[in-house]
C-alpha cells in the first residue's frame, strides 16, 4: 500500500473541522495520526523537506518518478498548522518551516517551484526534467496552505513565498 500526503492532509484537515464542531475521542485520534503520519513520510532535504512520491502519475505520464508537489507541502503545511493551533507542538513548526524552506527550491533542483522575474509556480506535479503540467489548483492549495501558516505566525518567509506564488 501507497499512500499519497496530499490525501492524508486532507484527511487532517477535515478531522480538524470535525473537532471544532464537535470533541470526539475517535476524531481526536484520527487527526493525530494524519498529522504523525504526515511527519513521518517526509523526505528530509538537510535544509529543506518535501514529500517524494515513488510511482508514475497515471493522469501526466509526461511527470517522471520521483516527482514532488506544491499542493503536497501546502496542503500539509495547512494540516500541521491546524495540528500545531489545537497542541502547540514546537515539532510541528520545525516542520512546517522544513516545507516552507522546500518552496524555494527550482524544480531542476528537485523541488516544485519554476521561478522567473514575473513570480513563482508552485507546481502540483514536478519532476526535475520539467515536465510538469501546470495545474492551477494546485498551486492555489499550495498558497493556501503558506496563507494559513503565515495568518497564524506572520512569518517573514511564508509572507515572501505566497507573495512570490501571488505574482
Amino acid at each position: 500500500d501507497r499512500y499519497n500526503p496530499t490525501i492524508v492532509a486532507n484527511y487532517a484537515i477535515n478531522y480538524y473541522r470535525q473537532l471544532d464542531e464537535e470533541k470526539d475521542t475517535l476524531t481526536e485520534s484520527r487527526f493525530s495520526n494524519c498529522i504523525d503520519w504526515l511527519i513521518n513520510n517526509i523526505s528530509d532535504k538537510g535544509e529543506y523537506a518535501l514529500y517524494e512520491f515513488g510511482w508514475k502519475q497515471p493522469f501526466y505520464d509526461s511527470v517522471n518518478v520521483p516527482w514532488t508537489s506544491g499542493m503536497a507541502s501546502g496542503r500539509s503545511i495547512e494540516a500541521l498548522t491546524a495540528a500545531y493551533r489545537r497542541y502547540h507542538k514546537k515539532e510541528y513548526l520545525h516542520t512546517i518551516n522544513k516545507l516552507l524552506k522546500g518552496f524555494y527550491q527550482p524544480i531542476q533542483a528537485g523541488g516544485f517551484t519554476y521561478k522567473d522575474t514575473t513570480g513563482w509556480w508552485y507546481e502540483e506535479f514536478a519532476d526535475s526534467n520539467t515536465h510538469t503540467p501546470r495545474i492551477l489548483d494546485g498551486h492555489i492549495y499550495a498558497l493556501t496552505g503558506v496563507h494559513q501558516f503565515w495568518q497564524l505566525t506572520k512569518s517573514d518567509s511564508a509572507f515572501f513565498v505566497f507573495q512570490r506564488g501571488i505574482q
